[in-house]
């Protein structure tokens, strides 16, 4: 975790990368400056800020076509929405997350995710369906390297009990 010094100068590092992306034209650059915005400003608690900030990268990677950051940030919406108890909306989005990574055929991604599904239906109380994603996350996507599995088995922070 960042220090508030070292906080405020990657907001504001942050900040001036979207500017000067602006300024030449790189769409991609100015969705990838506010996504880390948003991850800068989930990490502080400001769920309602790196919510905003994580729309307008969405916005943008979905008007370029870049799926693999629409996948990402459909994650990231998740995650905010788990943070706030909001645990229907996260399930939904990380749905649309995995579709996503379905989509481009992203095989880490469509197992995070199914981690990611399983974890918030486990605090929903579906036991029966948490279990179900986890071992489908847990037996990994056979064309990923065994430490690609290993991290997908620990980020299931209810996988083991």
């Amino acid at each position: 975790m960042l220090n508030s010094g070292q906080s405020e100068s990657a907001a504001t590092a942050f900040g001036e990368a979207k500017n000067r992306f602006t300024a030449i034209g790189d769409r991609a650059g100015v969705a990838k400056a506010q996504q880390n915005l948003g991850i800068l400003l989930q990490e502080r608690g400001d769920h309602a800020g790196a919510r905003k900030s994580y729309e307008q990268a969405l916005q943008t990677y979905r008007e370029i076509g870049y799926e693999s950051g629409v996948a990402a940030l459909l994650g990231n919406l998740a995650n905010v929405a788990e943070s706030v108890g909001d645990l229907v909306e996260a399930k939904k989005m990380h749905e649309e997350s995995l579709a996503a990574y379905r989509k481009i055929d992203n095989k880490v991604g469509m197992a995070n995710e199914l981690g990611n599904i399983a974890n918030v239906l486990f605090d929903l109380g579906d036991f029966d369906g948490a279990t179900r994603l986890y071992e489908q996350s847990r037996g990994g996507p056979s064309s990923c390297k065994s430490s690609s599995v290993a991290r997908v088995r620990s980020s299931n922070r209810y996988a083991d009990q």
